[in-house]
Parts: C-alpha cells; sequence; structure tokens
C-alpha cells in the first residue's frame, strides 16, 4: 500500500508562516526588554513609594503633595484660618480693649518694712460674656479679661512683668457713669525680693479686688478710674513668704470697637 505524503504548503503559507515566526521572535525581544525596563525601574518606584505624601492638595488642586511641600501648605492653612479666626473676634462686639497707668503703694497691714511704691501698664484685651442693659438686676455686664502688668517699683527699685486673669461687673448706669467691680489673679516676675524682705524669690502671685467708675465719652470710648486692694506674696514657692499688702490707684482708657 502506497501511502501518499502530504503536499507541501503554498509559498504564501511559508511566507506568512515565517512573518509569523519573525513577529514572534520581535515580541519575545520586545517582552524581555520592557520585562527588564520593568526589573530596572521598580528600584526608582520603590524609593518614590517611600516618600509621605501630603493629604492636603495645594489650593483646591487634586494632585497630592510630597513631604517637602506639606509644610508651607499647612503654614498657609494654619494662618488663614488665624487671620479669619482674628477678623470674627475683632468684629465682634463682644471684644473690649483697656490701658490703665497704675500707682501702687505699700500700706501697713500688717507690716511696712521697705516702703514699696509701683508705677505699671495695665494692658487690657476682654470678652463680654453676658450683657443686659434692661435687665432688673443690679449687675448689667460681665466680663473675663486678661491683664498684664508691665513696669517696676520706683522704691526701692526692680521690675514687675506678669499677667492676671479678671472678672469684671459692671451695674446700673447714671447718665454716662457707670459703676464697675473687678477681682483678679496672676503670676508676675519681679527683683523686688532683692531689695525688699518682704518677698521671697522672683516668682511673685498678685491677688486683687477693687471698685472704679467708667465715664462714657462716646458709643465706643471711656475714661476709667479705679482702687484696688492688693496682697503680693509666692504662695510657698520660697521661704522666707511673708508677702505684703497695698493699694492701688489707675486712670486709663477702654474701648469697645462696635458697642
Amino acid at each position: 500500500m502506497t501511502v501518499d505524503s502530504p503536499a507541501p504548503f503554498p509559498s504564501s503559507q511559508r511566507r506568512g508562516g515565517a512573518a509569523a515566526s519573525r513577529l514572534a521572535r520581535r515580541g519575545g525581544q520586545i517582552g524581555e526588554t520592557s520585562g527588564r525596563s520593568s526589573i530596572e525601574a521598580s528600584p526608582y518606584r520603590a524609593r518614590a513609594s517611600r516618600q509621605p505624601v501630603c493629604a492636603f492638595a495645594a489650593l483646591g488642586a487634586g494632585t497630592p503633595l510630597r513631604g517637602g511641600e506639606c509644610g508651607p501648605v499647612l503654614l498657609a492653612l494654619v494662618c488663614t484660618l488665624w487671620l479669619h479666626s482674628v477678623e470674627a473676634l475683632a468684629g465682634s462686639d463682644r471684644l473690649v480693649f483697656g490701658l490703665q497707668a497704675a500707682y501702687g503703694l505699700e500700706n501697713g497691714i500688717p507690716r511696712n518694712i521697705s516702703h514699696i511704691q509701683m508705677l505699671y501698664a495695665l494692658p487690657q484685651v476682654g470678652i463680654i460674656v453676658w450683657d443686659s442693659p434692661e435687665s432688673k438686676l443690679l449687675i448689667k455686664r460681665f466680663e473675663i479679661v486678661s491683664e498684664g502688668i508691665i513696669g517696676g517699683a520706683i522704691h526701692p527699685d526692680g521690675h514687675l512683668l506678669g499677667d492676671t486673669v479678671m472678672f469684671r461687673v459692671s451695674g446700673n448706669p447714671r447718665r454716662r457713669f457707670i459703676p464697675f467691680f473687678t477681682v483678679s489673679s496672676g503670676p508676675l516676675h519681679t527683683n523686688l525680693d532683692e531689695k525688699a524682705p518682704e518677698l521671697g524669690g522672683h516668682v511673685q502671685f498678685i491677688s486683687q479686688g477693687g471698685v472704679g467708675i467708667q465715664r462714657r465719652l462716646n458709643v465706643k470710648q471711656s475714661v476709667v478710674m479705679e482702687y484696688r486692694y492688693f496682697h503680693m506674696s509666692n504662695a510657698g514657692l520660697t521661704e522666707p513668704n511673708p508677702g505684703f499688702n497695698g493699694s492701688m490707684l489707675s486712670i486709663g482708657m477702654r474701648w469697645n470697637p462696635t458697642k
């Protein structure tokens, strides 16, 4: 029995097969090249992925920022929020300012050894917590004030630098005159202790109670005069701690920007 051998492929099929083989070899070479490129590029991608990415985009841009660019963006964001807060607070009719010049004098209760005399400034920034001019109560306004102490002792000598938290209540106005009462306390730094045995240590605390009168000049400005009785000592931080008592008189201005 005779077996017929398979007929050879036509020349067109042979050319197509050769072309397919060449394409296959070329594709393999391209694949190997791209594979090597991917392997070579992977360390760069790894290094890039280790860089922190900021979650905030710059001014609404959708592209995330790298760690080195995050700091200025956060700083700008904080500054913007802070400015908006200050503008909102400055525009509030509850914000009050004040500046008083004060003279303090040690008294003889319980002793007067050094005859301490002090001259200092009292810058104030406060906020009106409650204000009801039509209220039937004796108290018409309640304020919380941060009051600075900047100055010194003209006798025997020394500086004063500190801050107190003050609660101030205002009573019934009579024409343009408004009575008020204050209670305050806070720390201060002084070197008065080096020349006055009534004090021990540079850190002292001053507690005060006072009464005053406010005379309105217009809707925004007022003149104030005030008397306070105070006690200064170091609250037991340093021995000895006799402390001393005194009286203070002050005069100054008060501003309420929008009311």
